[in-house]
């Protein structure tokens, strides 16, 4: 990636990431466009006993962290951030 990423290790700390594996599943109907990916976060929460499901995640049920770690939100709130990168 261009810029880092920020991500927790199960006990909240956190640490960045610019290199990763690039899977490419597919996106059935092209929701977004040609050049997109997801970025694992991982699947530690704090409270990982109550309701803890990270969806599109390998093993979506959850692992026990603690310090309040929450991977399931860490994925900018479901939502969408801007990186570049480049394919080699």
């Amino acid at each position: 990636m261009d810029g880092d990423v920020l991500q927790h290790a199960s006990n909240n700390d956190p640490y960045y990431r610019r290199t990763f594996y690039l899977y490419d599943n597919g996106a059935v109907y092209c929701q977004k466009g040609m050049y997109w990916l997801d970025v694992h976060m991982g699947r530690y929460k704090h409270d990982w006993t109550y309701n803890c499901y990270c969806s599109g995640t390998p093993n979506p049920v959850c692992e026990p962290g603690t310090n309040y770690v929450n991977n399931c939100t860490d994925a900018v709130q479901y939502g969408n951030q801007w990186r570049g990168y480049t394919q080699y």
